[in-house]
């Protein structure tokens, strides 16, 4: 009985676990975009560089690196939102650290123009049929944006970000993971607004 008890306290993950942005979050161009995460406690992401991408689940297309930052110190990191093509809920963030095989990533959110308007996704559905939004953006112009090294590129098998459908939602939140995790499965299944799990294979 003490073994069944204390097992779900050993599968608690202690990896940094995204938090914001979370389905809905909509950030304009110029403004503050406000990224959040759960610190990581197994002391392995002293050095954690957070991707700003796009793209499906299957072919992510990093944009820009955002930062790389102690990820188990810190637990919140804000810059300026770049400006981008197309304004629309198909841009999201991957967590990754050389020390670690695992990569996480945040739900799709929104990147408005100046004024506050975005466009829908182009796509509706992921290449395997699963109904998630999403679409190919680019970076018109950010003096911050440096290059991505190949390592933090996904695999075609990687489980990648869920999707918010529509609203504009807090960047203050701080209680609920809105993250998925890479996946050697084969069969990539996030949803849109809880976390998926699996052990990352070159993803």
């Amino acid at each position: 009985l003490l073994a069944a008890v204390a097992l779900p306290a050993l599968l608690v993950r202690a990896d940094p676990n995204p938090i914001v942005p979370g389905p809905g979050d909509s950030y304009k161009e110029g403004g503050n975009c406000i990224i959040q995460w759960q610190p990581d406690t197994t002391g392995q992401w002293t050095n954690m560089q957070i991707v700003l991408k796009t793209g499906d689940n299957f072919d992510m297309v990093p944009l820009m690196t955002v930062t790389t930052i102690d990820g188990t110190k810190q637990s919140q990191y804000t810059y300026p939102c770049p400006n981008v093509s197309p304004n629309s809920a198909i841009y999201f963030y991957e967590f990754n650290t050389a020390s670690s095989t695992e990569k996480y990533w945040t739900t799709r959110f929104t990147i408005t123009d100046q004024n506050g308007n975005s466009t829908p996704p182009d796509q509706t559905t992921q290449p395997n049929g699963d109904k998630i939004p999403w679409g190919t953006g680019n970076l018109l112009s950010n003096g911050t944006s440096s290059s991505v090294p190949p390592s933090s590129n996904p695999s075609s098998l990687s489980s990648g970000p869920s999707s918010s459908l529509s609203g504009s939602g807090s960047s203050s939140r701080v209680s609920t993971s809105h993250s998925s995790k890479s996946s050697s499965t084969g069969s990539p299944a996030p949803s849109q607004t809880g976390s998926t799990q699996g052990n990352s294979s070159g993803a």
